[in-house]
């Protein structure tokens, strides 16, 4: 069913199980499949590359902004940190992908 995979990919995207984990809800979080594939990385990327208010930032903008609004004791910013590898990853593969279709400029570095 496309809403049980929809419920799946928003369950983990953008690092969601690290601050799953720091408030105790890894155990409600493992009720909902992981999904590994582009879709669950664009998601990321989608995420990591847009404001706030949405308007499209670098990932370095995304982060930076993120963490000016929680401060270093905040469980957002810690998990945000957390996951920093695991976003950065999912980025550079949906921004490599986007390259190879022609979709993303070759110079831009997010």
């Amino acid at each position: 069913m496309q809403y049980d995979r929809l419920a799946c990919l928003v369950a983990y995207h953008s690092g969601a199980e690290y601050e799953a984990h720091l408030r105790g809800l890894t155990p409600q979080l493992l009720q909902f499949p992981r999904e590994y594939s582009m879709i669950a990385d664009a998601l990321t990327y989608s995420d990591m590359t847009t404001n706030s208010i949405g308007e499209q930032v670098t990932f370095q903008e995304r982060i930076a902004d993120i963490f000016r609004r929680y401060d270093e004791l905040h469980i957002v910013h810690r998990a945000i940190r957390q996951a920093l590898p695991s976003l950065s990853a999912a980025v550079e593969r949906t921004e490599e992908l986007l390259r190879k279709c022609g979709l993303l400029p070759g110079d831009l570095r997010g």
